[in-house]
């Protein structure tokens, strides 16, 4: 679909807009993990409309609802919580 080529141009078309303008990326092209492990789960964009651009179609806020539903699974199983957001892995630092 090449919205993005790098990694690094995320956050470069994500800093040319103020929000998503409503459209959501969900990433799973090869299924969902933690904590859902669902291997038949499949990628979608919501929101579309005829003013969405490039810039709208961030995978940034994936990262967020991600870090969010980990920590939640976490508390659930009542595992000690990391002060390190990322420390189920994540991505490389960004400043957004």
């Amino acid at each position: 679909m090449r919205f993005i080529n790098e990694a690094q141009d995320a956050e470069y078309y994500a800093e040319k807009v103020k929000d998503t303008a409503g459209v959501y990326l969900v990433p799973a092209f090869t299924g969902l993990g933690a904590p859902y492990w669902d291997m038949y789960a499949r990628g979608v964009l919501i929101g579309i409309t005829r003013g969405t651009k490039r810039e709208h179609i961030s995978p940034l806020e994936r990262d967020y609802y991600k870090t969010k539903q980990a920590r939640r699974s976490q508390r659930a199983a009542r595992h000690r919580l990391s002060k390190n957001p990322w420390g189920f892995g994540g991505r490389s630092p960004r400043r957004l």
